[in-house]
């Protein structure tokens, strides 16, 4: 592992790591189009004929897209049980 030794350097890796800024174009702000590329990519292979999510991975979906949500969230069983849940 790397640790940043001086002042700059942690800055530098303070910048680097602040993702929530670098999705950004910073001329008006607008997100950038790879990153509704990656959006568009995913959600069609979200719906492709034989592709399923453990339940580990339809958890951590939920979880990503419900960030700001407070309280209980009720989440629907799994359509496939045998062999496995999926």
């Amino acid at each position: 592992a790397h640790f940043p030794q001086s002042e700059l350097g942690r800055a530098e890796a303070y910048v680097l790591a602040c993702t929530d800024q670098q999705y950004l174009v910073p001329k008006d702000g607008q997100p950038l189009a790879g990153l509704i590329q990656d959006h568009m990519v995913s959600g069609a292979n979200m719906t492709i004929r034989g592709c399923f999510f453990t339940r580990e991975q339809y958890m951590e979906l939920v979880y990503r897209g419900l960030t700001d949500k407070v309280g209980r969230v009720k989440l629907f069983p799994p359509a496939i049980l045998k062999p496995f849940p999926l």
